[in-house]
Formats: structure tokens, C-alpha cells, sequence
């Protein structure tokens, strides 16, 4: 159960990122690479639940997790991944200096614990089964006896078969990949940034550490783009939610916007503020208006209390800054836009929500020990009424997930609107009763 500061869960290896699948259920990966120090690289989902369903609108929630399937993934750290628009049941995801493809398999649904401990004991009954008629068939009446009295002391032992892995946890889904190609080639240290799907999941795009913007088409990521667009690194890419457009932006401080997939097309390019660097972009996509925000920190920090950090929206017809507020002097390294909402995360572990206007909403310091490497909102159901409301999942390299409300998503307001129209009611049949009176 999260605690008050909101504290979700832990793992046993670092934390890099973090995305909402489908329904109350998240995807989160992570590990050490392929140093050998024993930390293993896994990719795990995880059911967000409400552990006191029955509440008032304004009260808070408290939230638990339940890890559905936990899969450990060799020598490959998926540092970064993305899940396609359109397909639920398809991943892209940033591993060294490969674009690789994984597609998602739901084994079992289990909707519920009571059904999750069901099915284990009727696959534990089945197995003990097969077991015994194995037994009778090979070994002698006493054998067979012993056999059975081992197997009644085991109890659950053998529910390490299809739907629980060997610690006991459920083993919900199958993750396989489909198709991997090399997306980066920087002469020393080639490493692919960033994994993005196109809005209407035909094709993936990448960047990295060579500064070249590569397109690839699914299903077998068939390069059809490879440009050289940035002198640094490309650190973020962000696609426009329902067209041909995204924007690239590397650590040389520029920003170039792309038009089309298989024959992609410079549009316009513009920079950060002097002696700055984008950390982030992205779109918004709230009420049929799509707008875009950009993160940035200072490139070289001499005296940081001093030196702020900026969220900036632009003007997406121009190019040119229309807003921007200070977020503070900690470095932001993360950013995830969802509705009318930002969530940014900062170096020494803190969290911030902003409206797309630029209006601060919530902000709290320190929820993490590190600095906040991914994070993502949910729109989950709140209790038997089945009431919206949003939080902020984030994770971090001191292996830690935390979860913030950030506003009941449900129509309270107009609850209001409608009980003030009756008093306003009764107070003028009253007034008018009285009147005649």
C-alpha cells in the first residue's frame, strides 16, 4: 500500500522507465546493464488498485500494487520504450544502441485475487494429477504412497508452472521480441536516446547519440528516413497526436520540426534561451487543441541559486515562445503531458504539476532520493462509483515508485452547481411564501 508520501513499491534494481498500458495496469523497466554485478535487467507489470474504494469526493485515496508478471530480459536494459497508439499489444524500446520490437500476450485476464488463487489451485490439482498417474505407472504401491504424502506436505510447490513464476508471483503475460535493428552508430559510445511511435503507429522513430533522426516502418522496422539533424545528441522526440509532424531536440541546444514519415522534410528549427538546453518536449492534446512545452536547464551551472529552470510553451504556427515559468534551480530530467496537465521531474528527486497554461498545481519536493528518471500519468477508476481521478506514477534510480493524486477527474463541480440552484430554489419559494403570507 502507498504510504503518505506516497511510496508504491521497490524493486531490487534501478528504475528507467515508466508508461501506462491499458486499463489500471502499467508497464515498468529497469536493471543494471550489462555490467555483472549481479543486477539483473527486467521488465514487469504491475495493477494499480484502490485499497478504500468507499470515499467522498474530497477525500484522498490510498493505493497499492500488484505485480502481474515480472520478466527478466538477459543482457538488454530497455532504458526507454514506448507502446503504440493504435496497438496496445506492441513495444518499441531503446536498448544500447538498438531499436528492438517486443510484442505483448496477455496469458490470463485475472481480474481479481479470489480468481488468481482459483486458477493456481485448479493448474496445482491438475499437475498433482498427471503426477500420480506418472507414479502408478512407474513405481510400486508403497512409492506411490510416499509420493502422494510428499505432494500433500509440498501444498503449492508446484504452482511454479504457467501463471507463477518460481518467486510466487503471478505470470500474467508473455513478452517476446519480434524484430531489432542498430539505430544509433556514434563512433565511441553509441547509444539510441529515445523511441517514439508515429500517432497512428505505422512507423517508429528514433535518436541518439550520432544526432541522426531515423524513421522504420512496422512491422519489421524497414528503415525509410535517416537524417543527420542535430550536431549533439538527440535527448527527446516528440510526435504530434494526430498528423505527420514532430519535433527533435539534442543537446546542441536546437529543435528542428519534421513533416511526414517516408520522406521526411525539414520545416523550421529554433533554439533554447542563451547558454541553455532542452532536456524534454513534448504535445499536448486536450479538447481538440494540441500545443507544445519544452523543459530546459542551463548548460553549464555556476551558480545555481541563481540559475533557474524553465517549462516554455510555444507557438506551433511561428515556432516562437508564447510562455514560460521558472521551475526552480534543480535540473529537470523528466517531463510527461497528459490532457491539460505536465508532470516534470528534477534531479533531486521532486515532482511538479503544471496546468497547460503554465499555472503551478502541485509541487513536492524530494519524493525520490534521485534524481526522477520517467514518469506518466493514470486516469483510474476511484471506488464502486467508479469515479475518475488522476495521478502521477514516477520512478527513479533509487529503485523506488511513488504515486501522486493530482485531482479528482470526476464533475464535483457541477454536484455544487446543482445544490446551490436548489437552495437558491427553496429560498425564493420560501421568500415568495412568506411574501403572500
Amino acid at each position: 500500500m502507498a504510504d503518505n508520501n506516497g511510496f508504491l513499491f521497490g524493486a531490487d534494481h534501478p528504475l528507467y522507465c515508466i508508461k501506462h498500458w491499458k486499463d489500471d495496469i502499467f508497464i515498468v523497466s529497469g536493471g543494471g546493464g550489462k555490467a555483472k554485478t549481479g543486477i539483473k535487467n527486467k521488465v514487469s507489470f504491475h495493477r494499480l488498485l484502490t485499497t478504500n474504494g468507499n470515499q467522498s469526493v474530497s477525500s484522498r485515496s490510498y493505493y497499492s500494487s500488484d505485480c502481474l508478471c515480472q520478466r527478466e530480459t538477459g543482457f538488454d536494459l530497455l532504458m526507454q520504450f514506448s507502446i503504440s497508439p493504435k496497438d496496445a499489444s506492441v513495444l518499441a524500446a531503446s536498448v544500447e544502441s538498438d531499436c528492438k520490437l517486443y510484442s505483448i500476450k496477455e496469458k490470463e485476464s485475472g481480474d481479481s485475487g479470489e480468481e488468481k488463487e482459483a486458477k493456481v489451485e485448479s493448474l496445482t490439482y491438475t499437475d498433482k494429477e498427471k503426477e500420480i498417474e506418472e507414479s502408478e505407472k512407474e513405481s510400486k504401491e508403497s512409492e506411490e504412497e510416499n509420493v502422494k504424502e510428499n505432494e500433500e506436505e509440498e501444498g503449492d510447490s508446484s504452482k511454479e508452472d504457467d501463471e507463477v513464476d518460481e518467486d510466487g508471483e503471478l505470470d500474467l503475460f508473455e513478452l517476446n521480441e519480434t524484430a531489432a535493428v542498430t539505430s544509433d552508430e556514434h563512433s565511441k559510445d553509441p547509444s539510441q536516446n529515445v523511441v517514439r511511435f508515429s500517432f497512428d503507429g505505422s512507423h517508429v522513430l528514433t535518436g541518439g547519440d550520432d544526432g541522426c533522426l531515423r524513421i522504420w516502418k512496422l512491422p519489421d522496422l524497414k528503415a525509410v528516413v535517416s537524417s543527420r539533424a542535430h550536431k549533439g545528441e538527440i535527448t527527446d522526440i516528440a510526435v504530434h497526436p494526430s498528423k505527420e509532424l514532430s519535433v527533435s531536440i539534442s543537446r546542441d541546444g536546437v529543435a528542428k520540426v519534421w513533416e511526414g514519415l517516408d520522406d521526411k522534410e525539414e520545416v523550421t528549427e529554433f533554439t533554447a534561451a542563451k547558454d541553455y538546453r532542452f532536456r524534454a518536449c513534448g504535445f499536448s492534446n486536450y479538447k481538440d487543441v494540441q500545443e507544445f512545452f519544452t523543459i530546459s536547464s542551463p548548460i553549464k551551472w555556476k551558480n545555481r541559486s541563481r540559475q533557474y529552470c524553465y517549462l516554455t510553451k510555444w507557438d506551433t504556427q511561428k515556432w516562437k515562445t508564447l510562455k514560460s515559468t521558472s521551475t526552480g534551480t534543480t535540473m529537470l530530467t523528466a517531463m510527461t503531458i497528459y490532457e491539460q496537465y505536465i508532470g516534470i521531474g528534477d534531479a533531486s528527486g521532486g515532482l511538479f504539476v503544471y496546468t497547460t497554461n503554465l499555472k503551478a498545481f502541485l509541487k513536492i519536493l524530494s519524493v525520490h532520493s534521485s534524481s526522477v528518471t520517467d514518469l506518466c500519468f493514470m486516469s483510474h477508476d476511484k471506488g464502486e462509483e467508479k469515479e475518475k481521478e488522476l495521478v502521477l506514477l514516477s520512478v527513479s534510480v533509487d529503485r523506488s515508485c511513488y504515486i501522486n493524486e493530482v485531482k479528482q477527474k470526476g464533475n464535483w463541480w457541477s454536484k455544487y452547481l446543482i445544490l446551490l440552484t436548489v437552495v437558491v430554489l427553496l429560498l425564493a419559494i420560501f421568500a415568495e411564501s412568506i411574501w403572500t403570507f
